[in-house]
């Protein structure tokens, strides 16, 4: 693999954890009564970026080694940890203990994350297939013309501010039954 694909795959992990670390960081915010400025989400964003970043990338390590186990270990994973990134964007702890905060804070709710993931992906992929057929795009032919772009972008777009309010929302949900609100610290 090239120097272009590590550099591609490095940019893509910063850019998706500052958007994350940003997006769901005003989502709690707003959660907890402040109405953030887009100013304060960048703060957050960049603040919370390296955290963030060690999270999904363990997050997802974790997740494909499970799957690679059977599907199910990386399914049970997958709600486990359903909630790592808001614990690691609204609390002040470390990666480790955003890991096992989210273990705690879905027990007993995993079922139901995990229809509402299914439910997700099929809203989200179903979006991004329908965009794809409208501009042309097969599975087989992922080269897109500048054109096909703008609308790819902002299906990406929007499902990546879906991503960002289901997760803020499944966090709070859950601190909420456990008689624990989210403090954004």
């Amino acid at each position: 693999m090239s120097g272009w694909y590590w550099g591609g795959l490095l940019v893509t992990i910063f850019l998706t954890s500052f958007s994350f670390a940003g997006g769901i960081g005003g989502m709690l915010r707003l959660a907890d009564g402040h109405e953030p400025s887009f100013g304060e989400c960048v703060a957050i964003g960049l603040r919370k970026l390296v955290p963030v970043m060690l999270v999904s990338v363990l997050l997802w390590l974790g997740i494909i080694f499970g799957t690679i186990l059977l599907i199910v270990p990386g399914i049970i994973l997958m709600t486990m940890w359903a909630v790592a990134l808001p614990v690691a964007i609204g609390e002040e702890v470390g990666t480790g203990e955003a890991f096992g905060r989210s273990r705690a804070l879905t027990k007993g709710s995993r079922w139901k994350i995990l229809a509402i993931v299914v439910l997700a992906a099929a809203v989200f992929g179903s979006l991004t297939w329908v965009t794809m057929r409208l501009a042309g795009i097969s599975a087989a032919n992922l080269i897109m013309p500048p054109m096909v772009m703008v609308p790819m972008v902002l299906v990406g777009t929007v499902t990546t501010l879906m991503i960002n309010a289901l997760m803020a929302a499944i966090y709070v949900e859950l601190g909420e039954d456990r008689g624990a609100a989210a403090v954004f610290a």
